[in-house]
C-alpha cells in the first residue's frame, strides 16, 4: 500500500506507537498499516532497534566526591560569580540608561511615562519578590541536596 499522504502520517505517529502514547483506536490504524506498507514497517523496525540500542547503553555515575571536587572547584566559583555579575551589572546599566533617556525625551507626554513607570516598576517588584523568596526557599529547604 504506498499512500504517501497516509504513509507521512503514520511516519509521525510511529514514535508514538513504539511508546505507547498513542490511544488504541490510533495504534490499531499505526498497526494495520505497518502489517500492509513495507516501507513504513523498514522505519519502524529501524526506530525499534534504535531504541533498543540506547536502552541497553551504559550511562555511568560521576562518582559523588568527584562530583564535589567538580562543584567546589575555586576557578568555577569565581568564573561563575563574575558571569552573574557581568550579567547583572549589564541589564542595570541599561535599565538606567533607557530610563534616563526615556523621561529625558521630550516627544513622551507626561501621562506616558507615569504609566509606563508604573507596569515596569510592578514588574520589576514582582520579580524581585518572586527572587527573594527562591533564595530564602533554597536555604532552607531540606530536600535541595537529595539526589535523584
Amino acid at each position: 500500500m504506498k499512500n504517501t499522504s497516509l504513509c507521512e502520517h503514520i511516519g509521525e505517529q510511529i514514535s508514538g506507537f513504539l511508546d505507547g502514547e498513542l490511544s488504541q483506536q490510533e495504534s490499531q490504524r499505526v498497526s494495520v498499516h505497518l502489517s500492509q506498507c513495507e516501507s513504513c514497517s523498514q522505519t519502524y523496525e529501524q526506530l525499534k532497534q534504535i531504541q533498543g540500542a540506547v536502552s541497553q547503553a551504559y550511562y555511568p555515575n560521576m562518582e559523588q566526591q568527584k562530583m564535589n571536587a567538580v562543584l567546589q572547584d575555586l576557578t568555577s566559583k569565581r568564573m561563575f560569580d563574575f558571569a552573574w555579575f557581568a550579567i547583572v551589572s549589564g541589564v542595570l546599566i541599561s535599565v538606567v540608561f533607557g530610563v534616563y533617556h526615556f523621561w529625558l525625551d521630550s516627544s513622551i507626554p507626561l501621562y506616558s511615562k507615569v504609566v509606563m513607570s508604573l507596569i515596569w516598576g510592578g514588574g520589576i517588584g514582582l520579580f524581585l519578590t518572586v527572587l527573594r523568596q527562591r533564595l530564602i526557599i533554597s536555604k532552607t529547604d531540606k530536600y535541595n541536596k537529595v539526589d535523584l
